[in-house]
């Protein structure tokens, strides 16, 4: 601590020495280090740093490992809202510069779920235990428990067929052909990262430079496709990268009879949420993703033997 006690780096040897001590199964020792650590973070970064957020992601597991599920809730909820805001602002980032729509472009393409995979999971967990000792909190609980499970869920597969919705949704416009050059040129922002990583100036200084300049291109002329695309389709964006919906929000776009099921692997157990226009259920099945997995391939098998035999 020879830094002083709110330096960043000071705040990251008492997270350090915390982890040791929670792997050690000393979570009480840690947790005073952790809560410095916390406090710290949030005088010196600020509420909405990413690092506080990983601070208070720490000290909610360890409120876990205490039995302290209802702290530990309200702790991991902080670190799931800070990681929405920082996607917010990365999504909303003024400019139609290369810059800022290159920017813009990395925090889509990496959805909600990804960097914040484990905080999610995490507190979808601490979630479920929160109800269990507080039943009072059910409701608020289970809501917000429900926006989570959909932001882990946005996956590749998922975001391709909400981009084939916007396109579909743009019929024969000629947006519709802007917004598959809009995903196209997406796409070559991907590979020319990638490559630019294999090409780091201490490796070939030209290459780098030669790649960099082929993404500022591409940033230009992402930028270009999308002022059109806001232009002359305001929504295309919203169809594109919607919002998670609150259970009151998905019960009112459900017509009679028609319902919603969200089964949602979460570490060893499964969560699912059954929805209806006049009814909600939030369940969890302990120790059921085996058993998930080992039906799904059972059913996967059933509707294609090629994909069957591949995954044998």
């Amino acid at each position: 601590a020879a830094r002083g006690p709110d330096d960043p780096a000071t705040a990251s040897a008492y997270a350090a020495l915390a982890a040791d001590l929670t792997a050690g199964r000393r979570a009480a020792e840690a947790e005073p280090l952790l809560a410095h650590a916390l406090d710290a973070r949030r005088r010196v970064l600020g509420e909405g740093h990413p690092a506080t957020a990983a601070a208070y992601d720490a000290m909610a597991e360890n409120q876990r490992l205490l039995s302290a599920n209802v702290r530990a809730e309200a702790l991991s909820a902080r670190a799931v809202a800070i990681g929405r805001a920082h996607r917010a602002e990365g999504l909303a980032v003024a400019g139609h510069d290369a810059e800022a729509t290159l920017r813009r472009i990395r925090t889509d393409r990496e959805g909600p779920g990804a960097a914040q995979a484990p905080v999610l999971r995490r507190y979808l967990r601490l979630a479920w235990l929160a109800a269990v000792d507080r039943p009072a909190d059910l409701p608020r609980l289970r809501d917000a428990a429900f926006v989570a499970a959909q932001d882990l869920e946005v996956s590749p597969a998922a975001r391709a067929l909400a981009q084939t919705a916007g396109r579909a949704a743009l019929g024969r416009k000629a947006g519709a052909g802007t917004a598959r050059l809009q995903q196209d040129l997406a796409g070559q922002v991907r590979q020319l990262e990638a490559q630019l990583v294999q090409a780091l100036p201490d490796r070939d200084p030209g290459e780098a430079a030669r790649i960099g300049d082929a993404l500022d291109a591409v940033g230009s002329e992402l930028a270009l496709l999308e002022t059109r695309l806001q232009r002359d389709n305001p929504r295309y964006a919203e169809i594109v990268t919607p919002a998670a919906l609150t259970l009151a929000q998905t019960q009112r776009r459900l017509r009679a009879g028609e319902g919603l099921l969200l089964i949602l692997p979460v570490d060893d157990d499964v969560q699912v949420f059954a929805v209806s226009r006049t009814r909600v259920a939030w369940h969890r099945i302990a120790g059921g993703r085996v058993d998930l997995e080992l039906r799904l391939r059972s059913l996967r098998c059933g509707i294609d033997e090629d994909a069957c035999a591949k995954g044998a």
